[in-house]
């Protein structure tokens, strides 16, 4: 029996369709609701079934009639709720005067679906910027901006929503993706330390070592694929730096099963990490990320044996200091010592393990294949560079050191003049990620590059790097790569502000310095051993079209001649 009178159906409908409107501006529209979208769902449920008791018991519904109600309460609730999040973000949202697609204003899912299947969302934002302009509305709350006089405020930014796919609790995560400016700042210390330019010298002989087993492997094999090779290389050397030891996949030829599920995760990561909601949600679910467990594996498994082995050495009263130490060492210590530099959590120090492992090698080895690529590209460039390290290493490559090749102002120029062009013209961190205007806004002041811009606060923006290094405003002749640019006097346009593939500020990469010594070495040692050249009938200049964008930047498979030179041609 009804133990109160029920409402009119109307009421119940309408009651349902006010709810789904406050819904949106009440809560979601001031909530980060990315990675609650599961527990939302779970009230939900759970809010559905009290209200199916109270309709059968209080007012005295049959089982089936109350399902009923609750349905079409249910269905008037989610088009009220998406009328009113369509409507807001088409017409009344804070970007609603900035230009862009005009699907992209309603839905993060329309960015996903240009980012999905042929993985070339550098390449649709490069159209994009094209139709639109400078500043472009890319996503409900989300800018693309392409202006470089804007880009270190830009950079110094905080940290988005997709920062967090990680996880929200910023002492179970990696301090890269930490959203908290000065835990980010504290914990980034010991890796600067890993990374200064006096510990990378005492991992230069081994770092040199790997490349060597490359060179002798290349010299075997006479032609081979480029990104293949050199991304073992990459998983090595950043093995060696990171945990002491390398993962052996250069010398095997085997390419360890966590470095092949690290990419094909990144093909997930390249998709989903537009809609952070969705990516969190696919995660949660049962197997969701299964691609990416020998990956998850392997960064666990070398904290472990690293931390076995760390407990020795404190056991045994042995001393680093005279040793070359290694990142994970330098934060074991930092735990050991407390303080607000070390990894505040287990959890944490496994984040920090994938990140090096996941940052480290996977953008090292796209700059390496590139920069291999544009040697046997540009053979007037490979042969002058050659004539500059046959007159340093007169000895060919058993007399090169990285310390006389930066020690030559020369050679050192043309060497990263190579480097800049390949970076600027395929950056690895091809799209960028987004970061987040604060609540009071930001102002881009008038300059050549354009009008002065207001942008609202609590609105992602983004510094698409790929388009940034193509623009024309910046890099005479954007799309071809003229090295010679870099070259001190040179009067090709180049602005070197608004190359970033580092980032900048306070966001610079750290591992840099080891970027750098790798590169440059695998440059001056592959131009000392080898003249290189695309194999015949290869349409070699169509390559650029095949690469994608998947998070980072992902070269399908190409094969390179090498030839190697003698000791008597260096010196010819």
């Amino acid at each position: 029996m009804a133990l109160s009178v029920a409402p009119s159906l109307a009421s119940l409908y309408g009651l349902s369709a006010v709810s789904g409107i406050s819904f949106h501006h009440l809560y979601a529209r001031r909530v980060e609701i990315d990675f609650i979208v599961w527990h939302l769902l779970g009230v939900g449920v759970a809010i559905y079934c009290a209200l199916c008791a109270w309709f059968t018991v209080i007012w005295g519904f049959t089982l089936g009639t109350a399902l009923k109600e609750l349905s079409i309460c249910l269905l008037v609730f989610a088009l009220s709720l998406t009328s009113s999040i369509l409507i807001y973000r088409g017409f009344f949202h804070r970007l609603r005067n900035f230009p862009g697609p005009y699907g992209a204003r309603f839905s993060s899912l329309w960015l996903l679906r240009k980012s999905s299947g042929d993985f070339k969302t550098h390449r649709n934002l490069e159209r994009i910027h094209n139709e639109y302009g400078d500043i472009v509305r890319i996503g409900p709350r989300l800018l693309s901006i392409k202006r470089p006089d804007a880009l270190p405020e830009l950079m110094a930014l905080g940290k988005g929503v997709w920062w967090a796919h990680a996880g929200s609790d910023s002492k179970k995560i990696s301090f890269s993706l930490s959203r908290v400016p000065e835990d980010h700042k504290q914990r980034r210390r010991p890796w600067e330390l890993a990374f200064s330019t006096p510990v990378m010298e005492r991992f230069d002989a081994g770092i040199q070592e790997l490349i060597g087993i490359y060179i002798e492997k290349t010299k075997q094999q006479g032609t081979i694929d480029v990104p293949d090779m050199l991304g073992k290389l990459s998983f090595d050397v950043m093995g060696l730096v990171g945990y002491g030891h390398s993962f052996g996949n250069t010398s095997s030829g085997v390419a360890h099963p966590g470095l092949v599920a690290m990419r094909k995760a990144h093909y997930a990561f390249g998709t989903l990490r537009w809609t952070a909601w969705l990516m969190q949600m696919l995660e949660s679910l049962p197997g969701g990320g299964s691609d990416f467990v020998p990956f998850l594996n392997l960064c666990a498994g070398v904290v472990r044996e690293r931390q076995k082995q760390h407990k020795s050495q404190k056991l045994s009263g042995e001393q680093d200091n005279n040793k070359r130490k290694d990142v994970m060492a330098h934060l074991l210590e930092a735990m050991d010592e407390g303080g607000p530099s070390a990894p505040p959590t287990e959890e944490a120090l496994a984040g920090e393990s994938r990140v090096m492992i996941a940052a480290g090698a996977d953008t090292t080895q796209s700059a390496l294949a590139n920069v291999v690529w544009f040697m046997a590209a540009d053979q007037k460039t490979l042969k002058h560079l050659q004539k500059l390290l046959d007159d340093i290493f007169p000895g060919g490559d058993d007399t090169f050191s990285y310390a006389k090749l930066i020690g030559n102002s020369e050679a050192l120029a043309w060497t990263d003049a190579i480097l800049n062009e390949t970076l600027r013209v395929r950056p690895p961190g091809i799209s960028g990620n987004p970061r987040t205007v604060g609540p009071e806004g930001m102002i881009i002041p008038a300059s050549e590059y354009g009008p002065e811009i207001c942008i609202p606060g609590g609105v992602d923006v983004l510094s698409p790097t790929w388009v940034i290094h193509r623009d024309e405003k910046s890099f005479e002749r954007p799309t071809e790569f003229l090295p010679e640019r870099w070259i001190e006097g040179s009067q090709i346009r180049c602005n070197k502000s608004a190359h970033f593939p580092f980032s900048i500020g306070k966001h610079v990469c750290v591992g840099k310095p080891l970027a750098l010594r790798e590169v440059r070495s695998v440059i001056a040692r592959t131009a000392l051993n080898f003249d290189i050249e695309f194999p015949p009938n290869e349409d070699w200049q169509a390559y650029e079209e095949t690469i994608m964008d998947a998070f980072t930047m992902t070269l399908p498979p190409f094969k390179l001649i090498f030839k190697e030179r003698t000791v008597k041609n260096n010196r010819d």
